[in-house]
């Protein structure tokens, strides 16, 4: 950006209602790009081709997305016949691609069962720490409720496998999606580097392509980073190469949620060990008695 480029990301849309890919050329616009968004994003035509106009134009571009949505820019660019010298295409390590449609159903649920709207959404917040994160949900008038990443409902039916797309399955583009550079989580860091701080978090950075070491190496003032081997990453991310074995209730919870079933009926069909959660009137009362939850909601 700082040299002219464009970054190519995922945003949030409609109050965290839907995700989609955006196009950055500044601070501003670059920010919503960041952070985790564990819904699967809208890349629409119009994206695509943007991408190719900047590189056509002599534009250096960076496009993150999913191994199947970098795999998707790349067979566009070369239909087309656009060089990629100036494209650094990123994936990230991808677990599989859950439902739109059961996150808008969570959403609006989350927000009926706090007696507010979902304005704001971190999938990551670093509370109590990188490994234990929480889910974060803004709510209107400010408040903010956190719930422990192994006690929120969506995020435990995107773990189990239960909610994502078939393909995900089977995925195509893993591996060889034509990505300069990977980038995920370094879980398990510490068996194998205990010297390292985890505190903030530890990301692996893999190079694809001789293009993809050549950045790394020429942002590396910039980073506070070290060697490791591939098969340590490989251990704590096996989604680097290998697809997610489908939930072996899969079918019936897609067929539910496509037959209109709410948050709160798959919730109570399917809890992944969770108990069960307080009533509306539960939540008032402990509202008016005394404080619930977490943060200041």
């Amino acid at each position: 950006i700082s040299r002219g480029g464009a970054v190519y990301g995922a945003r949030w849309e409609r109050a965290c209602r839907s995700v989609s890919h955006a196009r950055a050329d500044g601070q501003s616009s670059l920010e919503p790009l960041l952070m985790s968004k564990y819904l699967q994003s809208t890349v629409r035509p119009e994206t695509y081709a943007m991408v190719g106009r900047d590189l056509a134009e002599g534009r250096t571009v960076l496009y993150c997305g999913t191994a199947c949505q970098v795999a998707g820019l790349t067979g566009y660019l070369e239909a087309r016949g656009v060089e990629r010298d100036r494209l650094l295409a990123v994936d990230v390590i991808c677990h599989g691609a859950p439902s739109p449609l059961l996150w808008e159903r969570w959403r609006a649920y989350v927000g009926r069962s706090r007696l507010s709207r979902v304005r704001t959404v971190d999938f990551r917040r670093k509370d109590p720490s990188w490994e234990h994160y929480s889910v974060a949900y803004g709510l209107s008038g400010g408040r903010e409720v956190l719930v422990p990443h192994a006690e929120d409902w969506y995020l435990l039916a995107f773990l189990r496998n239960i909610c994502l797309r078939p393909s995900c399955a089977a995925c195509p583009a893993k591996g060889r999606c034509g990505s300069d550079v990977t980038l995920g989580d370094f879980w398990g860091v510490g068996r194998v580097h205990p010297e390292v701080d985890q505190s903030r978090g530890v990301s692996a950075l893999i190079a694809r392509t001789e293009k993809g070491a050549r950045v790394i190496e020429e942002i590396s003032d910039a980073l506070v980073s070290g060697p490791s081997e591939y098969a340590s990453v490989l251990e704590g991310n096996p989604s680097l190469e290998k697809s997610s074995a489908p939930h072996p209730d899969r079918e019936d919870f897609m067929m539910a949620l496509s037959s209109g079933a709410t948050a709160a009926e798959l919730r109570r069909r399917w809890p992944f060990g969770l108990p069960p959660e307080p009533t509306v009137a539960e939540r008032l009362s402990r509202r008016i008695l005394g404080p619930f939850g977490r943060g200041n909601g």
